[in-house]
């Protein structure tokens, strides 16, 4: 077999230290990659406390004594510069273009972590302070930042136990439920706009300072309509006691500029989880704030208390990624804390926490009492710990296909079968209206619909892409060169099928979506992420095989779970027909249902609008 393709990239993890080079296979994910970066730097702490950082725009290594001025010129917040990588996303993924002689990637590392190598002869001399780490991110504002070396790798989770274990008096202040209306929407964009008047212009970078506090003061401001007795006026939430009258639809069209289509949003529900109250110093890592409570989310935690609450019961949370798999894991973990039931609590980096009156790391689990152990398993090297799959364990495991180590699924122990879900896809109402209320940043609902043309309703690509011009062009361009890359040893169909059972290119083209109430993966639809993504793949392999699209849709005709799918390639392929025509031209058509010929005249030729709203 050949040899693996061995990666380099340039990292810094002291500003103020010279950038270094990295190497590891194209194979790896970000958890191996801080391994490497652990060794390569002599950090004296768990790789897992490491957060990479990946520059928007990469930064050249020289001269080495400008290097941390021109990262802090940058500005104080490292999340307007920079994005910070998933455990389980793969390294080649990520690092699409790998820069010469400039850095990509920053390494936050906890404060006072120090480096085992020896001292320096400044050190030594008593010119320096020591090799204690405080310096790294010393003038940014990180979320993962934290000063108490002490403190165990998963603070937020002892310190949110602290605050709301066994306090259901607490759950009206941290769960809400907010009616809005376009009233709400047009009191924000005039809020945002005071706020950063350059929001329109195509330069804007989304900007996060008191973004999030302005959306949810007018989310809170505002008095919940019920739903059965609507009120006529809506209060406006920046002043407190103007009335806005409401009337019927034609008002709500009327407003911001006759938008039709976002109108259409309106009147709507949003409930939403918020830990704001609490005053945290960490964050939880993995369960974005505020959290958008989906309907969906009800529906999994029916199916999942209907299942036996012993190891009969184990359950994989799957589905397409970046759809809120592993928020729903944590939301669990919160909700147990609430309501005073212990549990065991397993995360991505495989560290195991027994969690009821107090907060425990645990190497065994001796107790035959039925207990649920939630596992974030989302990273392709982390499987449920041997010592929870036993009978009085119930597993709740949250990944995306392919997402996490599979073998324990095929062990003949006493797990039994084990169920795997697939989570809906996001409604257009859902990616929209959260995107605009409850993301941090200030999203745009212009900026939100043209991402949604190219990465279908995915909220973690959106919500990304939407934040600037410079994030949608680098996802997209990250998207093309992934197809570029494919293997042509492997065919479109391989590629499909892949999305069930893998992760990588194939989710950026083709998505999953549960057929029916049950929510089986198996069972799952598979239909294209979007137009854009589905004519950037057929465009590639028409290059390789000119009738590479007619082939592929004969391979997925006797399919019944690509229906939508094999629609979006005759679309395709009917107006790319269309398009070779010049004029109009008559057709003569017959009926499906009952055989009848009539003509139909073409009028000329037919252009797709770039921005098509995926509503599938």
């Amino acid at each position: 077999m050949p040899e693996e393709k061995i990666m380099t990239i340039w990292c810094s993890v002291d500003l103020d230290d010279a950038p270094a080079q990295v190497r590891f296979p194209e194979s790896a994910n970000i958890d191996y990659l801080k391994e490497v970066i652990k060794e390569k730097f002599e950090l004296n702490v768990r790789a897992s406390r490491l957060v990479l950082w990946k520059l928007i725009k990469p930064e050249p290594v020289g001269p080495d004594t400008t290097f941390a001025d021109r990262i802090r010129s940058r500005g104080n917040n490292v999340k307007e510069f920079a994005i910070r990588l998933s455990t389980e996303e793969m390294v080649s993924e990520v690092f699409l273009e790998l820069r010469k002689r400039e850095v990509q990637v920053l390494v936050e590392v906890p404060s006072t972590t120090s480096r085992k190598r020896s001292a320096s002869p400044a050190e030594m001399d008593g010119r320096t302070s020591g090799p204690k780490r405080s310096d790294t991110f010393k003038h940014l504002h990180s979320p993962y930042t934290s000063d108490d070396a002490d403190l165990p790798s998963d603070a937020w989770l002892v310190e949110v136990h602290s605050k709301i274990w066994d306090r259901q008096d607490l759950s009206s202040k941290l769960f809400h439920k907010v009616d809005v209306t376009l009233a709400h929407y047009d009191a924000l964009q005039e809020r945002l706009r005071k706020l950063h008047p350059d929001r329109d212009s195509s330069d804007y970078i989304a900007g996060a300072n008191e973004v999030l506090s302005i959306k949810l003061e007018i989310l809170q401001r505002y008095q919940p309509i019920p739903v059965s007795a609507p009120s006529p006026f809506l209060q406006r939430a920046h002043s407190g006691n103007e009335q806005i009258p409401v009337n019927d639809r034609e008002d709500l069209e009327e407003s911001d500029g006759n938008n039709a289509e976002l109108s259409s949003f309106f009147p709507a529900t949003l409930e939403f989880l918020d830990l704001s109250s609490l005053g945290l110093q960490n964050q939880p890592p993995r369960l974005p704030l505020p959290l958008f409570l989906r309907q969906e989310y009800s529906l999994i935690s029916r199916l999942l208390e209907a299942r036996p609450a012993t190891s009969s019961g184990c359950t994989i949370v799957s589905g397409q990624p970046g759809t809120g798999k592993t928020a729903f894991l944590h939301l669990k973990v919160i909700e147990s804390m609430i309501s005073g039931r212990a549990f065991l609590y397993q995360t991505v980096n495989g560290v195991v926490y027994h969690v009821s009156r107090t907060v425990k790391e645990i190497k065994s689990w001796p107790s035959d009492e039925p207990i649920v152990a939630f596992v974030d398993a989302d990273s392709g090297t982390i499987m449920p710990a041997s010592f929870l799959r036993r009978h009085s364990v119930q597993i709740i495991a949250a990944s995306s296909p392919g997402g996490t180590e599979q073998s324990w699924l095929k062990q003949g122990d006493s797990l039994g079968f084990v169920a795997t879900l697939a989570a809906d896809l996001w409604s257009p109402d859902e990616l929209f209206l959260t995107g605009i209320f409850l993301h941090p940043h200030d999203l745009s609902f212009k900026r939100l619909k043209e991402s949604v043309s190219y990465f279908g309703l995915n909220p973690r690509r959106c919500f990304g892409a939407s934040q600037s011009e410079n994030n949608l062009l680098q996802l997209t361009r990250e998207i093309e060169n992934k197809i570029r890359s494919v293997s042509v040893k492997i065919d479109i169909l391989t590629l499909l099928n892949s999305a069930y059972t893998s992760r990588g290119v194939s989710h950026a083209i083709f998505e999953l979506a549960p057929s029916d109430g049950r929510r089986l993966l198996g069972d799952a639809r598979i239909g294209a992420v979007s137009p854009w993504a589905l004519d950037m793949l057929l465009k590639e392999y028409e290059t390789r095989q000119a009738n590479a699209a007619a082939d592929f849709y004969i391979s997925i005709a006797g399919m019944p779970s690509a229906g939508s799918l094999r629609g979006r390639l005759m679309e395709r392929q009917v107006l790319k027909y269309f398009d070779t025509l010049h004029g109009p031209q008559d057709f003569s058509i017959r009926s499906l249902a009952s055989s009848t010929i009539s003509e139909w005249t073409y009028p000329g030729p037919a252009v797709p609008s770039p921005n098509i709203l995926h509503m599938e």
